[in-house]
């Protein structure tokens, strides 16, 4: 009877315990923690998703515009340098072009070197006839000079450097011409002392060394120094060494760096023909 009290008793004791078993619960804040974790894992890992996607994106892009930046580099430094060669090229075969007509002049003894008024003529005339020549010029065994310089449109120059016979000192004489058409109207004369001998030139000598056309790049040249392209060679009368014919064209220095541009005879030069390729 006890037991049965006893079971009668625990009966509703242990029906107690299990209705109060659902109320025993997590609380509220923890729940809404927990969410808000989960949230913010969720928002990181998206964040970080697209952080990486950008980033790849952009070393994707920035490496393709690296190359097609070189790409564009490359096309346009083939450009200048096509141009240079071909300005290089149509200068030197101008400049060659009026130094073989005016060496076969002298060859053919048309006229002396030493004729100045016919010698003049000559120069004038084919100074004219090429735009893009700045020098044309003698340069003597005794290391005399003369030259036919294009000063300007409205200006040219005949320059001429010798010895005195007299006083023994080096003496320039320019004589300043305007052009007109079909003549020139002379201007004005100047003369100077000057220490400039043809024979200590770079061009006069490349030309004497190498027994044949070369170019040089020259700074130095009497009266009004100025950077030009050079090119000479030879003048042989009767088989004697009569001095060396020049003719120069203005250089702006902007080109210098091209290898088109440096001294000597280049890969665009050829010495068996004595023109530009």
């Amino acid at each position: 009877m006890a037991s049965t009290e006893l079971n009668a008793t625990a009966g509703p004791r242990s029906s107690e315990h299990a209705a109060a078993a659902p109320g025993v619960t997590r609380p509220p804040g923890a729940q809404a923690a927990r969410k808000l974790g989960l949230r913010a894992a969720l928002t990181g890992l998206v964040l970080l998703t697209v952080a990486v996607t950008a980033i790849l994106i952009h070393l994707t892009w920035f490496y393709n515009a690296r190359r097609n930046v070189a790409d564009v580099v490359g096309q346009l430094n083939r450009q200048i340098v096509e141009s240079v060669q071909h300005e290089v090229r149509g200068t030197l075969n101008d400049a060659w072009s009026v130094q073989e007509a005016a060496r076969s002049i002298f060859f053919q003894e048309a006229i002396k070197p030493t004729d100045e008024a016919k010698r003049e003529f000559i120069f004038l005339a084919l100074l004219r006839s090429h735009p893009m020549l700045s020098w044309i010029a003698l340069g003597f065994p005794d290391g005399a000079f003369f030259g036919a310089l294009k000063a300007a449109d409205d200006e040219i120059d005949m320059v001429e450097v010798k010895q005195n016979a007299e006083t023994g000192i080096r003496q320039q004489r320019v004589d300043t011409y305007t052009p007109e058409p079909g003549d020139v109207m002379f201007r004005s004369r100047k003369l100077i002392p000057s220490d400039y001998e043809a024979t200590a030139q770079p061009w006069y000598q490349r030309a004497v060394a190498e027994d044949g056309p070369g170019w040089s790049m020259v700074s130095h040249l009497p009266y009004r120094d100025r950077p030009a392209i050079v090119t000479s060679t030879p003048i042989v009368i009767n088989l004697d060494f009569a001095g060396v014919i020049a003719s120069s064209s203005r250089w702006n220095g902007s080109l210098d760096s091209s290898p088109a541009c440096r001294s000597g005879k280049p890969e665009l030069w050829s010495s068996s023909t004595g023109t530009a390729e």
